[in-house]
């Protein structure tokens, strides 16, 4: 099972990507699927093997590692 998500604002997933390796879980930057017409600021989630705990922890990380992209950008970084 796949679950796709848009950042707003003008966040691009790539960025995030980045940042949440850094939190030791990764996604996939959904530009990738549109060779015509890539959108960065979509992404890709994977729900098919993980355990409930492993997804909730996932989530967890990529939320932490949102927190830093969205801090970064409000300080102009």
């Amino acid at each position: 099972m796949f679950m796709w998500g848009r950042l707003l604002d003008g966040f691009n997933s790539r960025d995030l990507l980045a940042l949440a390796i850094e939190e030791k879980v990764t996604f996939v930057a959904g530009d990738i699927y549109d060779g015509d017409r890539p959108d960065t600021s979509t992404l890709r989630l994977s729900f098919s093997t993980p355990s409930t705990a492993q997804i909730e922890e996932g989530v967890a990380r990529i939320g932490r590692a949102w927190s830093r992209l969205a801090n970064s950008k409000a300080q102009g970084h």
